[in-house]
């Protein structure tokens, strides 16, 4: 789709084109949101791009271009998943890469198998989320199955259940900044967890 606004012609000199081609083709550049991979030639505020090389919907405020949402994603918010077919020892996931400058804020699990008899430090399932590239933990503590840390959470896992921790330090993540998700298994829980589904949940700069 086209990038470029064509604005209406002075009187009835070309007054045909405008109707046939012209017009036809602003109306569908202004129902896509400018959708393209390229920023729109001359921007005004409060103008709308679909950024289809960033994934991400943005606003323009006469100087910027701010991030609303991403697109084809969570409202307000981005959401990345990954999926370990069988979790029985210690693991981790490098799995996403910020598209640009944000926010995150929890790491949502859900498993087929659920978890039991839990104790914290002896045997159970920890949970952390790491910033590889700035080399920080999003956890403050140790977060378990067995465990609890203050504003962050942790409990037993339920069959198909939202298990929801969330992130109480380090948020703030760079454009291309790696996130990895690691699972430690302490003495003799539940094993194997399968189909185990990890999911980081945020917001881009500028919402």
């Amino acid at each position: 789709m086209t990038q470029t606004y064509y604005a209406p012609f002075d009187g009835d000199d070309g007054a045909n084109l405008v109707i046939k081609t012209t017009l036809p083709a602003t109306l569908a550049t202004l129902r896509d949101h400018y959708r393209g991979a390229t920023e729109p030639t001359s921007p005004i505020e409060g103008q709308f791009w679909e950024d289809t090389t960033t994934g991400l919907l943005k606003y323009y405020d006469g100087s910027t271009w701010w991030v609303l949402a991403p697109l084809g994603g969570y409202v307000g918010g981005w959401g990345r998943g990954g999926l370990v077919a069988s979790l029985s020892a210690t693991d981790s996931l490098t799995f996403w890469s910020a598209p640009c400058a944000g926010i995150i804020t929890e790491l949502r699990i859900l498993s087929e198998t659920a978890t039991s008899g839990s104790s914290a430090g002896a045997t159970e399932w920890q949970w952390e989320v790491y910033n590889v590239t700035q080399a920080q933990a999003l956890f403050s503590g140790t977060v378990g199955t067995g465990t609890s840390l203050g504003g962050v959470g942790g409990g037993e896992l339920a069959v198909e259940t939202e298990y929801l921790l969330t992130v109480d330090q380090n948020p703030d993540v760079a454009a291309a900044d790696v996130l990895r998700v690691t699972a430690t298994k302490v003495g003799s829980p539940t094993s194997p967890l399968t189909n185990v589904h990890f999911e980081i949940r945020g917001y881009p700069n500028g919402l």
